[in-house]
């Protein structure tokens, strides 16, 4: 199967962002069974603004899907922990709107960008 060097560069971000999404929540799982929880959960950061960056228009929707299911790990393992719940719920609107921030941000960003090249073109 031949990618070409755009389907090559798609795929390299995908396998990132997918990757670090994996590796963050299994982060964010063995500090849930090992009781260093506090830290883990910083590295769902990571695939949040890498995804929201690719994939601007749908960059809140994924934010959103990595932190229900951290969200959905802290319920079934802190259990009903008002606390544990509590904090896991700030962060997962956190990351919702980090997603969502960095979205709004590339947006803007490349519609700049448009616009620069649009004036760019015309004074040549």
């Amino acid at each position: 199967m031949n990618l070409g060097l755009f389907g090559k560069r798609m795929l390299l971000w995908n396998a990132a962002i997918l990757g670090t999404a994996v590796a963050a929540l299994l982060a964010n799982l063995l500090g849930l069974l090992f009781g260093f929880a506090s830290i883990a959960p910083h590295l769902l950061y990571i695939p949040v603004v890498l995804a929201a960056y690719k994939y601007p228009r749908r960059g809140a929707v994924i934010a959103g899907g990595i932190g229900a299911v951290y969200l959905l790990m802290v319920m079934f393992i802190a259990g009903t922990s008002t606390a544990i719940l509590a904090e896991a719920v700030v962060r997962t609107l956190v990351i919702v709107v980090i997603g969502g921030l960095v979205a709004f941000l590339t947006l803007r960003f490349r519609e700049q960008e448009l616009l620069y090249k649009a004036v760019f073109d015309h004074s040549e």
